[in-house]
């Protein structure tokens, strides 16, 4: 007897609760919008696939990006796994999927509510305008470095890597909305110097979190201890970042801490831009030959001695290693 297919509802929940993942040849062909594309492009597959890499794009709600109006776009070239998968159908193989489905839906209830993604919103606007009003070029301080595109770096290189570990089931919706939160603010105070820019960022972001009476004391602890965590030390012989050790608040600060030093990872081009743009702001635009070597040597020990936390930044950032190779031979 012939078995009828499950037949889709097109209830769109497995595109909104699912991450979708590509096979290699999908993902080699290049066709789909992947998760990552916009901090790092990664062409090894059996990489990709290891750290999410491989996982369509999605909408600022957690939905894959190809899902309009509540109906997919792409449904006649859609990848191999939605081809397969029904949540309404019986194949055990299956089980896991049709269970994590569920389990989404109830922490994208419970963390991702309207309320408190408006509030997001919200919060993200005030710190990306205070950081354009304050040290972008027509700022009232203008800064070459520490300014909206750092900050949109930061957020963007965040949340990459916090959303893998979503995936992995390490952290949380809500632990993803705090890493936003903290990214924004980390660098919205830089003018009282190391340390005390971060306290003084941290206490920004307290107040305006404490301001919508929305977050619990832990939240705001949490994106306290990230962004005190982007607290960089360097020595000759070593680098260090203030992130902390207690559980969950760790793994937090590792993600904000690795996202702060993406652009040693980044290709040359990136990281090379970034590495100037600071050493203007340090030194200004006729940097004298001794604060040039002073800067090179820093930014060698920065390479040399620097380890990214997470397995996540590792996979997304890979090029330290040859940045410091050719900063050797071409400095700057």
């Amino acid at each position: 007897m012939k078995v009828q297919a499950p037949i889709c509802s097109q209830c769109g929940l497995c595109c909104q609760l699912f991450a979708i993942n590509l096979n290699q040849d999908e993902y080699l062909s290049g066709r789909y919008e992947t998760i990552f594309q916009d901090v790092a492009t990664i062409e090894n597959f059996d990489t990709a696939a290891e750290c999410g890499a491989n996982f369509l794009a999605q909408n600022t709600d957690g939905s894959c990006a190809y899902l309009v109006k509540g109906k997919c776009s792409i449904h006649q070239h859609r990848p191999e796994v939605c081809r397969e998968f029904f949540c309404r159908g019986e194949e055990f193989e299956f089980g896991e999927m049709r269970e994590i489905i569920r389990q989404k839906k109830q922490s994208i209830e419970m963390d991702t509510s309207v309320e408190r993604r408006t509030t997001i919103i919200e919060i993200l606007s005030f710190a990306k305008e205070e950081i354009v009003k304050t040290y972008d070029v027509d700022g009232k301080t203008p800064l070459a470095y520490h300014n909206s595109d750092h900050q949109k770096q930061v957020i963007d290189a965040a949340t990459a890597i916090g959303k893998t570990k979503v995936f992995k089931g390490e952290i949380s919706n809500r632990d993803l909305l705090l890493i936003e939160i903290a990214a924004a603010f980390h660098d919205i105070t830089q003018l009282l110097g190391p340390v005390a820019n971060e306290a003084a960022s941290s206490a920004i972001a307290e107040k305006v979190m404490r301001d919508y009476n929305l977050f619990a004391d832990c939240d705001i602890d949490s994106v306290k201890e990230m962004i005190l965590s982007t607290a960089i030390m360097i020595e000759s012989d070593s680098v260090s970042q203030a992130v902390g050790s207690r559980g969950k608040d760790c793994i937090l600060s590792m993600v904000i801490a690795d996202a702060d030093l993406s652009s040693l990872g980044s290709p040359w081009a990136v990281y090379h831009r970034e590495a100037n743009k600071l050493m203007e702001e340090l030194h200004g635009k006729n940097i004298s030959e001794a604060d040039l070597e002073s800067f090179y040597k820093r930014q060698l020990a920065l390479l040399e001695n620097h380890h990214y936390y997470t397995e996540e930044a590792i996979a997304l950032f890979p090029y330290q290693g040859r940045n410091l190779k050719r900063l050797k031979k071409t400095k700057f």
